[in-house]
């Protein structure tokens, strides 16, 4: 399953970090995908890359120079729902878009998206850490009646392939475990090392 764990600092000192992101994302194998890279036509953006046909050049995570963060999570649907998935629009561009717009405020840019219909089901995050008086992080689930919100920064979230409420087991446990490494008052060095043995809980 895609799963997400973030942490963005309200007042990070100059030798902390401002964001903190661990990400997986399962997909079929077989589905043709450009590794992460500078965009060509938009080298600000760094990023893994859709090369589905008819998905080209979408993506699930990014990040620009900018200081904006994007990062979409599939949400389990029933197989009724995967019969029609195909003739859907393409959900990676949502991150396209809220990235080569930093102009566009995030909750603003959700709540576009919120009265579209034509996605299959879905989660987006924004983070954006450069643009305001203080870091924005937003969230918007598509299924049911959720609205775009904002979230408080100086929390540890983690997403599944769920809503955000009803999260699954790995998700609160991994969450205890990136909360354990986020808090550890330990060099810079060596937080580096536990959030690469992170991915082992």
């Amino acid at each position: 399953m895609c799963i997400l764990f973030l942490y963005v600092a309200n007042n990070p000192s100059r030798d902390s970090y401002k964001v903190i992101l661990a990400v997986n994302r399962d997909e079929v194998y077989k589905r043709p995908t450009q590794v992460a890279n500078f965009w060509g036509t938009s080298p600000d953006v760094l990023g893994g890359r859709d090369m589905q046909s008819g998905r080209e050049g979408g993506t699930w995570l990014a990040v620009s120079k900018s200081g904006r963060i994007g990062a979409l999570l599939n949400v389990l649907q029933s197989a009724e729902s995967l019969s029609n998935a195909s003739q859907r629009r393409g959900r990676g561009f949502l991150v396209n878009d809220f990235l080569l717009n930093p102009s566009v405020d995030a909750v603003q840019y959700m709540s576009k998206i919120h009265s579209a219909s034509e996605y299959n089901p879905f989660s987006l995050l924004t983070v954006d850490v450069l643009n305001r008086a203080a870091p924005q992080v937003c969230f918007y689930s598509c299924s049911g009646d959720n609205k775009p919100q904002e979230l408080p920064s100086g929390t540890v979230y983690g997403i599944g392939n769920s809503f955000i409420d009803i999260p699954f087991q790995k998700v609160i446990h991994g969450k205890e475990a990136f909360t354990r490494v986020v808090n550890d008052n330990i060099e810079w060095t060596r937080r580096k090392v536990s959030l690469m043995a992170f991915w082992k809980f």
